[in-house]
């Protein structure tokens, strides 16, 4: 079986309304479709990216089989209850990726969920 190799990149960019408590942080996990879809990260391993910071993976995957599934997210409280802003993405590692963890809703929002979503970009 031939391998080739994969990068993924992920920025975080997001940027705090102020009334999420947002911490500088995200927390990255991942599922790769050739590794059988389990989560790459244990719960309190996940890859932490700071703000304006960015995290790169390389993968070496089958050729014909490149499926991957990112989860990004971070904690806030509201009422005394731990909620998540969270973005997600599958995609098929066809080539090297970035993307980039931002506010793509209004960021003045202040009712739950808060917006957050991953777009894939050239370069920053």
């Amino acid at each position: 079986m031939k391998y080739v190799t994969r990068e993924l990149t992920i920025w975080n960019k997001y940027v705090s309304n102020g009334y999420d408590n947002y911490d500088d942080e995200i927390e990255v996990n991942l599922k790769l479709g050739s590794q059988g879809w389990f989560w790459l990260y244990d719960s309190g391993d996940r890859v932490k990216i700071y703000n304006n910071s960015s995290f790169n993976w390389k993968f070496e995957f089958p050729e014909d089989f490149d499926s991957l599934y990112v989860h990004a997210r971070f904690y806030y409280t509201k009422d005394l209850i731990i909620e998540l802003v969270v973005a997600d993405t599958a995609l098929s590692m066809d080539s090297d990726k970035t993307f980039m963890f931002w506010n793509c809703g209004d960021t003045t929002d202040t009712e739950y969920p808060f917006p957050a979503c991953f777009t894939e970009v050239d370069s920053l």
